[in-house]
């Protein structure tokens, strides 16, 4: 009902987590007449009632929050348009030549491995063609989501430019790389996209940063 209520004398389990509320209060997080989310609050150490009295007290503090979590996820929202590709959801290339700067900058200051993948999809425009531009963008997306499914966290993946794609393995040898980039190519072979109605392939190349490059 927009408004905030108290809650009874019983615990009250919160979904998904072992937590229980005790003589709890809700208030909505308004935000523009709509509301965006909940306030919780109880008194589960000192086991007091939470009052009528606090209510006001209490929405003031959720519109507050409100205002605060709407500003979080729009500065979120901004962060992901200027470094994110916007069909494969990986990085666009400005922000792939920053991070490759660094990392690169980083294993021949520690003296380790770092191997860089790039991945293009073979016959892109024949697809473009014969199944048209949506169906293009679909395999796009879906290379992606590959892609992510694979790599390690810290690894770095992006949209290079047009069909082409590029991965930044830190503190991968020439081997490990070569194993990424064969279980890569495999999977995009097996894999039928479109709903089933294209087969694609991938060429990958492989280059190694080393100890005997120092």
């Amino acid at each position: 009902e927009k408004r905030p209520v108290l809650g009874g004398d019983e615990p009250v389990g919160v979904p998904g987590t072992p937590l229980a509320l005790r003589r709890f209060a809700l208030a909505p997080l308004m935000l523009e007449g709509r509301a965006i989310g909940v306030l919780a609050v109880d008194n589960a150490f000192n086991g007091l009632a939470v009052t009528e009295s606090a209510l006001d007290d209490l929405q003031t503090l959720a519109n507050l929050a409100a205002v605060a979590v709407e500003r979080a996820r729009l500065y979120e929202r901004l962060r992901r348009m200027a470094e994110l590709d916007g069909l494969t959801g990986l990085l666009n290339r400005r922000r792939f030549d920053e991070r490759f700067a660094e990392l690169f900058d980083e294993a021949r200051r520690h003296e380790e491995p770092l191997s860089v993948l790039l991945l293009d999809a073979d016959r892109f425009k024949a697809v473009n063609d014969e199944h048209g531009h949506l169906a293009g963008d679909d395999l796009l997306r879906e290379l992606g989501t590959i892609i992510q499914g694979r790599i390690r966290q810290g690894d770095v993946a992006a949209r290079y430019g047009g069909d082409e794609l590029a991965v930044v393995l830190p503190r991968a040898g020439g081997q490990e790389a070569l194993r990424v980039a064969t279980f890569l190519v495999e999977t995009v072979r097996d894999t039928r996209f479109c709903t089933d109605a294209l087969r694609a392939t991938i060429s990958v190349g492989v280059a190694t940063l080393g100890s005997a490059h120092w």
